[in-house]
């Protein structure tokens, strides 16, 4: 995102030195134009002697050359703030396309992870129920085949829940018995009591001529309690896992990113706010800089111990704005590498899910040949159709992707309807746009230009890599970067160790050491949440990460308030601030102001110097 930085010009202090000389030029020529005497003037007395006149006074110089600064950056102020306010313009609309875009895709991703959840759910259900039917039907078959039927012919399959209609049912058999001596004190059961106690069937000669049927009602019950068996044992239990990991898969899938989704929201929002704090910023210096002249030259005229108060840097939330937008892209690239692993991880997960759906299926349809042997018809062309069909990743990756484009367009459409009907209008004809489509078409419609670096601002006048000296007696020496802005600001950004940057070094590679890591839901996280019971955040502004807070710097010197010296002692190229601060809360009781030390050190001497002369030209 960065260009490469080139290294800022040091001349500010020669130019101003020039732009002091013209200005001096020009007043010292300005009473030879304005009161010059006339070509042959007649001649005058001789004056009287009279003392030198006095060399021209410095401040009136100071003053032009502090005005027309002043103008040169308000006008830089103001065309970065017009390039900034365009580019933020052009970058929310096509943020908002990709953000649409992406969303609507979302949705149709979690919309073919329901229906996977639904398909599964509903195999369940189809061969559960087949279980709990051909289990009654086994029941019904072997009541039946005893004989155990109320007086309407209608079998009682459980006798312990319907022990009232037996026991009416035993006093009308015996009652029938004493009535009807042949076929009603035979037509009871199939099986009888033993002298062991034990059940066993009835001779051939009690059955007579109803023994086949009766036989093939047991043989009926038979298979069907086989064929619930295996159903139960074998099916049952691996379709109920499908389901639950399934379930809970699709849980854990849809919370990780909808929390992705809501990080993309979170980071735009927090760009928004920081360019609206720069916006503000930039602003309120615009509109006081019409004036900026004549208080500049009052500024000049003030008593050396009054301070300069509710001075805003505008370059501090440009960088922020900068930084911000460089971390949103950031944010982007790792979101889409999330929703990436999570559509192949889905895909996988589909892929096994057929798999395993088409094994259940085909083991539950063979158990289902056993019992519609006799309905060829029926159970043939189901069978066929399940053992050759083969299930292929390509095939299912093909499956998948229209599902998503399908389910994109639907969503669309009936978002478009629903609009339209809002607004009392009725629903043309006409496709909705491909992927492709769309993002050819945004990005021929919004062309967004890189920004440049913060460190090329037309606000920032001196970048470099320095030193600073520890607190304390015994304090060392810590690299940081110094940025001197046209705000008349100091900016010193404190280097962590960790970046391996030292005096000299660009001052490209120590911002960009100084920038910090985004970061996005892992899906560990969100899936610690759920088994915790955790409620993910559903608002953009309820998420909090560390890269919101953007950079600050370590301190920040208001340049007119300081005195700048040599420090010789410490080093040949060490120079010391000395900032005069206004007091705040308790500390203001006892005095007004406090002195604030810095010192720094610069590579070189001549790096000493030119820093001084710089710091100086802002004061």
């Amino acid at each position: 995102f960065f260009l490469p930085f080139q290294s800022v010009c040091v001349a500010t202090a020669n130019n101003n030195m020039s732009e002091e000389t013209l200005t001096t030029n020009d007043i010292s020529e300005a009473p030879t134009t304005l009161d010059s005497p006339q070509a042959n003037p007649p001649p005058a007395p001789a004056p009287a002697p009279a003392p030198a006149p006095a060399p021209a006074p410095a401040p009136p110089a100071a003053s032009s050359t502090q005005s027309a600064k002043h103008v040169v950056a308000i006008d830089q102020l103001s065309a970065k703030h017009q390039t900034l306010r365009k580019y933020e313009e052009q970058r929310r609309a096509k943020n908002k396309k990709q953000f649409d875009s992406n969303n609507l895709y979302w949705k149709s991703f979690r919309g073919l992870l329901n229906d996977a959840v639904l398909e599964t759910d509903r195999a369940l259900e189809i061969v559960e129920a087949r279980a709990i039917i051909d289990r009654h039907y086994a029941e019904s078959l072997e009541a039946i085949g005893m004989g155990n039927v109320d007086d309407t012919n209608h079998p009682i399959t459980s006798l312990s829940s319907s022990s009232s209609k037996s026991k009416q049912k035993k006093k009308k058999r015996i009652q029938a018995d004493k009535e009807d001596s042949g076929f009603a004190a035979r037509r009871g059961s199939l099986f009888r009591m033993n002298s062991e106690g034990l059940l066993e069937s009835r001779a051939a000669s009690e059955l007579g001529m109803l023994q086949q049927l009766i036989m093939t009602h047991g043989d009926c019950a038979a298979r069907y309690n086989e064929n619930v068996t295996v159903i139960t044992n074998e099916i049952l239990p691996d379709l109920q896992n499908l389901v639950k990991n399934l379930s809970e898969e699709v849980v854990s899938i849809a919370a990780y990113g909808d929390a992705i989704m809501l990080e993309l929201e979170a980071a735009e929002l927090k760009v928004q706010a920081a360019y609206n704090v720069y916006a503000t910023a930039a602003a309120a210096g615009l509109a006081g800089g019409e004036g900026g002249g004549e208080e500049s030259k009052q500024s000049q005229e003030k008593a050396s111990d009054e301070l300069v108060e509710n001075s805003v840097c505008v370059w501090i939330d440009e960088m922020k704005y900068t930084l911000s937008v460089v971390l949103l892209q950031r944010v982007w690239k790792a979101a889409n590498e999330k929703l990436g692993e999570l559509f192949n991880r889905m895909k996988n997960l589909e892929f096994d899910r057929r798999v395993k759906m088409q094994e259940l299926m085909i083991l539950f349809m063979q158990r289902q040949e056993q019992l519609w042997v006799a309905l060829p018809a029926i159970q043939g062309p189901c069978l066929k159709g399940l053992t050759e069909k083969a299930v292929e990743r390509s095939q299912v990756d093909e499956d998948i992707g229209s599902a998503i484009r399908t389910g994109a367009q639907n969503i669309q459409l009936s978002q478009t309807t629903k609009e339209m009907a809002e607004a009392g209008m009725g629903l043309g004809g006409g496709e909705v746009e491909r992927e492709e489509d769309r993002e050819r078409s945004s990005s021929s419609a919004v062309t967004v230009a890189e920004l440049d670096s913060p460190l090329k601002s037309a606000l920032l006048g001196k970048a470099k890599v320095i030193e600073k000296r520890k607190e304390g007696m015994m304090g060392g020496w810590k690299p940081a970067l110094a940025l001197v802005t046209a705000d008349n600001f100091l900016h010193i950004f404190e280097i962590p160790s960790a970046a391996k940057v030292q005096s000299g070094s660009a001052p490209e590679v120590a911002f960009n050491s100084l920038i910090p890591d985004v970061e996005v839901p892992e899906v560990a996280d969100v899936e610690a949440l759920l088994k915790r019971g955790k409620a993910l955040p559903t608002n953009p502004r309820e998420v909090v990460r560390d890269w919101h807070n953007l950079m600050h710097p370590t301190m920040s010197v208001n340049l007119p308030n300081t005195k700048i010296a040599f420090l010789p002692k410490s080093s040949d190229s060490a120079f010391e601030i000395e900032e005069t601060v206004k007091n705040h809360g308790a500390s203001a009781m006892f005095s007004k102001t406090s002195k604030r030390k810095i010192v720094l050190r610069a590579v070189s001497q001549e790096e000493a110097v030119d820093w001084i002369v710089t710091l100086k030209a802002q004061r």
